[in-house]
């Protein structure tokens, strides 16, 4: 069975930060000043002398927990990761339950693939904000990496209550049923998640196992064929293109 893809990409968080950063817990007129001097230094590719201006930015304004959590973004999109798991904290620490912060030491943890932590904060994050597909997806990423199957369900079932088109839910789902062999209700929800998704590349890829195995080949090539025309550089790319020929000449040798 291929696999579904592992985590998220880098700049979520980071993009998702800084432009909230004009809207600061009490910031002063020159915290604010550097800050937005930051912004527009990381927007022209100066990394540097963006985290450089964040820090005055603290310096000024130490409890203010945008700041901390922009700096962490940007040391975080430069791989300086234990200084960014700082700041990080930082920012959790005066603004407890912040939902983007919980998220960025979320993915913090995931690049370090400490999954447990990364679990806990995803977790929190989507307490926080229920509707958030990708922190659902995330959360069952993580789970996925533990081998908590049940877990997955879990978490799916609980998300599709009250979200029944739920995408990331039902792709989550669809997993476990396969791994469960409980291929027939796996397959209702990967159809069910490319009706509501039809342009989501894993919705596609875990259909198409579910059919695989239970041998609807030439359905489950339309499908594999359908990832990597979606993401031509999906993770999978080789094992998909090697399955796709094995089915196609298992197909062949049937044929009189």
């Amino acid at each position: 069975m291929i696999k579904l893809r592992t985590s998220l990409v880098l700049p979520l968080i980071l993009v998702a930060a800084l432009p909230f950063s004009a809207v600061m817990a009490a910031p002063t007129v020159e915290s604010k000043a550097h800050t937005q001097k930051g912004i527009k230094l990381y927007n022209e590719g100066k990394a540097s002398e963006a985290i450089a201006e964040f820090r005055k930015a603290i310096a000024i304004d130490p409890s203010n927990a945008d700041y901390h959590r922009n700096l962490s973004s940007v040391l975080y999109a430069q791989g300086q990761i234990p200084d960014a798991v700082k700041e990080g904290e930082l920012a959790l620490k005066h603004k407890p339950g912040d939902i983007k912060s919980l998220a960025n030491m979320g993915n913090l943890m995931v690049v370090q693939k400490k999954w447990a932590d990364a679990e806990k904060y995803y977790r929190q994050a989507l307490k926080a904000a229920p509707t958030n597909g990708t922190y659902v997806t995330e959360l069952i990423t993580c789970l996925r990496e533990q081998k908590k199957s049940d877990e997955i369900e879990k978490v799916s079932r609980e998300v599709l209550k009250t979200q029944p088109n739920s995408a990331d839910a039902l792709v989550g789902l669809t997993g476990v049923l396969l791994e469960k062999k409980q291929t027939e209700e796996a397959e209702k929800n990967g159809r069910l998640a490319i009706k509501v998704a039809p342009k989501n590349p894993e919705a596609h890829l875990v259909l198409a196992n579910v059919l695989k195995k239970r041998g609807k080949d030439k359905e489950a090539v339309k499908e594999y064929q359908q990832v990597l025309a979606l993401k031509p550089d999906h993770g999978s790319v080789k094992e998909i293109q090697d399955t796709i020929k094995y089915i196609n000449n298992k197909v062949d040798s049937r044929i009189p």
